[in-house]
Order: C-alpha cells, then sequence, then structure tokens
C-alpha cells in the first residue's frame, strides 16, 4: 500500500512541476560546529539541484533555497541556536535570504516520519505554492531574517 501511496504522489508532483523551467538550487544545513551540509539530492521527482559538496566552505550566492535540518534538533531548540545560522558564511548574500527562502524542518519530526511523509514535508518547502499538505509550524518553518 504505500509504494502506491508513494507512486501517486511522485506522479502529482511531478503533474504539478512539469512546466517549472529550472529546478530549486538548495542547500541543506546539518550540522553548525563544525559546518556541514546536506549532500543527497532527496527526490528528483521534486526539480531540484543540490549545490552542497563535502568541501563548501561558503553558501554559493545563486542558492535560492535553504533548508536547516540539524540533526537532533527540533525548531525551538534550531531558534535557540539563530545567532550562529545568521553567522553561515554566504547566507546573508544568498539568492534564498533576499527571496526569503530559508526554512527550518525539525530532526525530529522528519527523522521519525515515514518516506511518504518527508517528501510531502519536503514537497511543501520546496514548493509552498503548489503543495499543501498541513506540515507548516510542526515539522518545518519559514524563517525570516
Amino acid at each position: 500500500m504505500m509504494n502506491t501511496e508513494k507512486e501517486e504522489l511522485l506522479e502529482l508532483i511531478a503533474h504539478k512541476l512539469r512546466f517549472l523551467e529550472s529546478p530549486v538550487q538548495f542547500i541543506g544545513v546539518n550540522n553548525l560546529d563544525p559546518l556541514t551540509y546536506i549532500t543527497e539530492n532527496y527526490h528528483e521527482q521534486l526539480k531540484l539541484r543540490n549545490l552542497a559538496t563535502e568541501n563548501l566552505v561558503r553558501i554559493p550566492a545563486e542558492v535560492n533555497l535553504i533548508i536547516i535540518r540539524l540533526e537532533r534538533r527540533d525548531i525551538p531548540q534550531m531558534l535557540a541556536q539563530l545567532p550562529q545560522i545568521l553567522q553561515i558564511a554566504g547566507l546573508q548574500e544568498s539568492l534564498a535570504n533576499t527571496q526569503d527562502k530559508i526554512f527550518l524542518i525539525d530532526d525530529s519530526v522528519f527523522s521519525s516520519a515515514t518516506d511518504l511523509e518527508q517528501l510531502e514535508m519536503l514537497a511543501e518547502v520546496f514548493y509552498p505554492r503548489f503543495f499543501a499538505f498541513g506540515y507548516e509550524g510542526k515539522a518545518w518553518l519559514k524563517l525570516n531574517i
């Protein structure tokens, strides 16, 4: 049953995103000290391009969406670390910042979710105009700096 639901969701995503011209160029941060990035691409169907590499020292200016999902941290804990987050090299100068596309993802919620729920969360974060599954405020929060 789960595979059928996931396939249906992937078809829905592909259908809604069919006419997007370019992929979202994102960076995901998963640790502040030492600074490390999420290097997986998540799902191809989400039309994402991860600009993170293992040796990245600064967020590239062309990044148009940033997710911060710190290991074993929930949203209130990440908000307490906001001064450190704001010091990430390149974050302030990024396109994501000027377009208000920086998101905090609650790692405890995300990690305990099923693959299908994780896909829904990511679709909602990366494309909030197209998807609304009800995770905003529970699993993720838009950060306005």
